[in-house]
């Protein structure tokens, strides 16, 4: 799963109200924590990347690794799976 957060815009000039962008870069890092919590959600094994630019996260990266284990005849706990018959 790639889930994208939008870049964030320049810091806000002066003239076009610095509350204005705060609220904006507030309301960004909220969207980029929810994605991260998102891609994280349920993950078992795996991992999670945040891809930062100028100190504002632009992406999320979630890869999701799944175990293959098998029965052993002898024993009741599952075992990695390691290839076909020895």
């Amino acid at each position: 799963m790639n889930m994208v957060v939008p870049m964030a815009d320049k810091q806000a000039n002066a003239d076009d109200g610095a509350l204005e962008g705060t609220e904006d870069s507030l309301a960004r890092e909220e969207e980029a924590m929810e994605a991260i919590r998102r891609a994280i959600r349920g993950l078992r094994f795996g991992q999670v990347v945040v891809i930062v630019q100028d100190g504002v996260v632009v992406q999320v990266d979630r890869t999701e690794r799944n175990r293959i284990h098998r029965r052993s005849r002898t024993q009741e706990s599952c075992q990695p799976f390691h290839g076909g018959p020895k």
